[in-house]
């Protein structure tokens, strides 16, 4: 056979079919162990990683957020999960003897440090069986024992620019307004340079490197808690964090310009009818601009440039927190199943004036945006 049915596609086939299937086995081994322990934990046969809390600095708050400004009744249900919730106190925890890996995940014995996990979907695949991977096959680093170290990244947030800014900045904030010592903080070697560059605007400087697939024991580590699981927001927090990188980077600027942030070299989440878009988004005066490749200070000064502000659901939506207050955002993000509304927690935490327009999903992660409702909303944001 030749052709498109050649060997080897379906050798590619046959390969990525079994690759889905010992994913998708591994997935249940872990959950089923992983349930299993927390049963034991639960009736007191399977201990917790031991810690003591050095420093409680703020308590649990419950957060309602405002709906968006072009709101729509019949998408009350869509809203729901992400309308209401609570945040967490905040805490700085202190484990000793623990075996971090470059993964970012905290681990003793036999046992995780869950609160070193940015969300529960994580107890199962970093349990029993990754801490036994971990043992046997990753390669053992040595670190002075003689410093004091500090955990700011997770399996989320050390490749992620959302669930950096998000979740860590607003743990490095924490520990600004709260403990004045500095700390060695660990890092992944892979990791961006923008996770080095925002942790020297908190004024950590020893920073120490992990390889990848590698693990280093500590006789102690510093983690400060969440000010609120992935996804959600302490607005107070969240606020600081804002303000206080944009007075070390932001210079004082008129807030005129119109930007649409193209995902066009993204690996996923892209707008199959771009060209329509960006067509129409170019007859309003847009300009067309692409966060890759642009280091943290520059996206950080552009956007507080901005006034209006048009992209797709992803990873660039989280430069909406560098926004001027007065500034319009319009999110485009999927119709199907339960649209992802973080966006819309986040602008409505900071008062920025969110809106949003469903698309209909083009097939994976993409979307085919709606070209005459887009043309509406953009008249509406004008006006405002």
């Amino acid at each position: 056979m030749s052709g498109r049915f050649g060997f080897r596609y379906f050798y590619v086939m046959a390969i990525s079919l079994s690759k889905r299937i010992r994913l998708k086995l591994l997935h249940y081994i872990n959950l089923v162990v992983g349930k299993l322990v927390d049963l034991l934990t639960r009736i007191g046969l399977w201990g917790k990683v031991p810690y003591t809390v050095l420093g409680h600095y703020g308590d649990v708050i419950e957060v309602t957020h405002a709906y968006p400004e072009n709101y729509k009744p019949e998408d009350k249900p869509k809203f729901d999960e992400w309308k209401q919730y609570k945040t967490f106190p905040h805490d700085l925890f202190r484990v000793e003897n623990v075996l971090l890996t470059s993964d970012g995940i905290t681990l003793k014995k036999h046992r995780t440090f869950i609160p070193a996990l940015p969300h529960p979907i994580f107890r199962n695949q970093y349990g029993v069986l990754y801490n036994l991977y971990v043992r046997l096959f990753y390669r053992k680093q040595n670190f002075p024992a003689d410093k004091k170290y500090l955990l700011v990244y997770d399996n989320w947030s050390w490749n992620n620019y959302f669930h950096w800014v998000i979740d860590s900045l607003c743990r490095l904030q924490l520990m600004h307004d709260n403990v004045p010592e500095k700390f060695t903080v660990i890092l992944p070697e892979k990791s961006p340079a923008y996770l080095t560059e925002t942790l020297k605007l908190y004024g950590y400087n020893d920073i120490l490197y992990l390889p990848e697939n590698s693990k280093v024991r500590l006789p102690n580590l510093h983690v400060m808690n969440y000010a609120a699981w992935s996804g959600q927001q302490h607005p107070e927090i969240l606020g600081k964090m804002v303000q206080f990188v944009k007075a070390k980077l932001s210079p004082i600027a008129s807030a005129s310009r119109r930007v649409y942030v193209s995902r066009s070299r993204a690996y996923s989440r892209k707008i199959e009818n771009e060209a329509e878009v960006v067509e129409l988004l170019k007859s309003y005066d847009f300009e067309i601009v692409y966060f890759e490749g642009m280091k943290f200070e520059e996206q950080v000064k552009l956007m507080s440039e901005v006034n209006y502000f048009v992209t797709s659901h992803g990873a660039n939506m989280t430069n909406v927190i560098w926004l001027p207050q007065e500034a319009q955002i319009l999110e485009l993000l999927r119709l199907e199943g339960r649209p992802n509304f973080c966006y819309w927690s986040i602008a409505s935490s900071l008062r920025l004036r969110y809106n949003y327009q469903l698309s209909a999903v083009a097939g994976g992660d993409n979307i085919q945006v709606n070209i005459p409702a887009l043309r509406k909303n953009l008249e509406a944001i004008l006006q405002k």
